[in-house]
C-alpha cells in the first residue's frame, strides 16, 4: 500500500497472491495489523536553513514522488517505522549468526556435514521472533520454523515443479534455535536471496545462499 499524492489522500493497495487466492475463493480479507515505513525518503533534504522557516524545515521531503505499491518485501517496506522507548540511546540491529555471519553463505555439497545453520539475535533490543523470507527454495531443504507463505505451486497447480519455477517462502523463527538449510541435488549453482526480519522492530538484514552444482 502507499500514498501516492501528498497533497490528498490517495492511497493505492494491491494483493499478494496469497490475497488474490482467498478473494477468488470468496473468502473474507480481514486485515487486522498494517505497518508503516519511510522508504524512499532522503532525510538530507530537511532544510533549516530554509527561507520560509521552521514550518518549511521538510516541505522538499513531504514533497518528494512515492513509488507505487508492490508485493515484493524485499523491493519496499524495508524501513519499516516503529516505537521505540523515549530513552532509547541506540537504534536496533539485526545480527545473523551461526553460518550466516557473512554476507554469502555457501553449502558446497549433500552431505549431511554440509548444512548451514541461521541464527540471529537482534542486537539493542530485547528478544523478538524472526522472518526468513527465502527468494527460491526449489533447491534448498529447510528445517526448523513455521512455514506460513505456501509455495508457488501449491497455489498453481497447473505448474509443476520440474519446470523449475521459483518457490518462495517465509519461514517464522527463533532466534536461537534457528534455521537449518540442506541443499537439494542441481546440475548447476543456484542462489536464493534471504532478507531476515524482525517481527517486532521490523529491521532487516539480507544474506544470499549459493547451492554448488552437486551432481
Amino acid at each position: 500500500m502507499g500514498y501516492l499524492d501528498s497533497d490528498s489522500i490517495t492511497v493505492d493497495a494491491i494483493l499478494t497472491k496469497v490475497g488474490r487466492k482467498l478473494l477468488a475463493q470468496g473468502a473474507p480479507l480481514n486485515p487486522t495489523q498494517f505497518a508503516l515505513s519511510d522508504d524512499g525518503i532522503d532525510y538530507n533534504l530537511f532544510n533549516v536553513d530554509h527561507p520560509s522557516g521552521s514550518a518549511q524545515y521538510g516541505e522538499a521531503i513531504t514533497e518528494l514522488p512515492q513509488i507505487e505499491a508492490v508485493p515484493d518485501g524485499t523491493a519496499m517496506m524495508r524501513f519499516k517505522l516503529l516505537t521505540l522507548d523515549p530513552n532509547t540511546e541506540f537504534f536496533p540491529s539485526i545480527v545473523p549468526g551461526g553460518d550466516f555471519t557473512n554476507s554469502v553463505v555457501k553449502i558446497p555439497g549433500l552431505d549431511n556435514g554440509d548444512e548451514r545453520t541461521l541464527l540471529c539475535k537482534t542486537q539493542n533490543y530485547g528478544e523478538e521472533q524472526y522472518l526468513a523470507h527465502i527468494s527460491d527454495t526449489t533447491f534448498l531443504e529447510i528445517v526448523g520454523g513455521t512455514s506460513y507463505s505456501p509455495k508457488w505451486y501449491t497455489t498453481h497447480p497447473g505448474a509443476a515443479p520440474q519446470q523449475e519455477i521459483a518457490e518462495p517462502m517465509t519461514i517464522s523463527f527463533n532466534g536461537g534455535s534457528g534455521l537449518k538449510f540442506y541443499a537439494k541435488s542441481t546440475g548447476i549453482e543456484k542462489n536464493a536471496h534471504i532478507q531476515i526480519e524482525g517481527m517486532s522492530t521490523g529491521q532487516v538484514a539480507d544474506r544470499v545462499i549459493k547451492v554448488a552444482a552437486n551432481r
